[in-house]
């Protein structure tokens, strides 16, 4: 399962959890060399 609204789980699921990984929100431009990636413009 992933999300991005964390404070939204409920405290006896997240107890239900093994692990929660955080991941840091990259800069500007490796996010757009993954938008790039994941979903090439065509022209």
């Amino acid at each position: 399962m992933t999300t991005n609204v964390g404070r939204g789980l409920d405290a006896v699921f997240l107890r239900r959890l093994r692990f929660l990984i955080e991941f840091p929100l990259p800069e500007a431009e490796i996010r757009g060399e993954i938008w790039q990636r994941g979903a090439p413009l065509r022209s």
